[in-house]
């Protein structure tokens, strides 16, 4: 009988969903970006100036970073998802939850991150008074306002209330999610023992 590459057990299932959208996004992402690099470097390489050298150094080397970079995503997310993929992805998700429950934040939570975002919408009502109509009396400069408005506002408010009182909550919903996984994964595994699938 052939063996199961994906037990038919919830939590992997999930892992394997999700693993399998991202590998899809991946591979389209490199064959557009072999595709147009491709296209781009054999239509200016054609009509590149000879005399200039360097550029056209510069030119081939990035060409064909781009080219590796496209390549190398098309080669490691061609094909179904292996399961080792699925055991880090499981393994590195619960690790930060439990990492979180412990009231340990991840990096989008510190204090610095809030200060940037504090200056940016510092910056973002800077620009906003450079685009009001006491400065210019055209509308689309209104428009660009309204919009830096918004983007000062939005930063403000994340900074302020949004990203504290995700950081408050954030302990328990992590401890509450990773008992959730761990009672999938528990109830589930010791049927499928034998697939090679590690439980944390």
């Amino acid at each position: 009988m052939k063996q199961q590459l994906f037990p038919a057990q919830p939590e992997t299932a999930w892992y394997e969903k999700r693993l399998r959208k991202q590998r899809r996004f991946r591979l389209i992402t490199g064959i557009v970006i072999l595709c147009a690099t491709l296209f781009s470097f054999i239509s200016n390489l054609i009509h590149f100036p000879s005399h200039d050298t360097l550029s056209l150094v510069v030119f081939v080397i990035l060409s064909l970073l781009l080219i590796s970079f496209g390549a190398s995503e098309i080669l490691a997310n061609w094909g179904p998802v292996p399961v080792e993929e699925i055991n880090q992805l499981r393994q590195y998700e619960r690790l930060a939850l439990f990492r979180q429950a412990q009231g340990i934040l991840p990096w989008q939570f510190h204090p610095w991150v809030r200060v940037v975002e504090l200056l940016l919408a510092a910056f973002s009502f800077w620009l906003v008074a450079s685009h009001t109509v006491l400065v210019t009396a055209e509308r689309t400069q209104w428009v660009m306002a309204g919009i830096y408005l918004l983007a000062g506002f939005s930063l403000l408010a994340d900074a302020l209330y949004f990203k504290p009182r995700r950081a408050r909550q954030l302990a328990a919903r992590s401890a509450v999610e990773l008992a959730a996984r761990l009672r999938i994964g528990e109830a589930t595994g010791s049927r499928h023992a034998d697939t090679g699938i590690e439980r944390l």
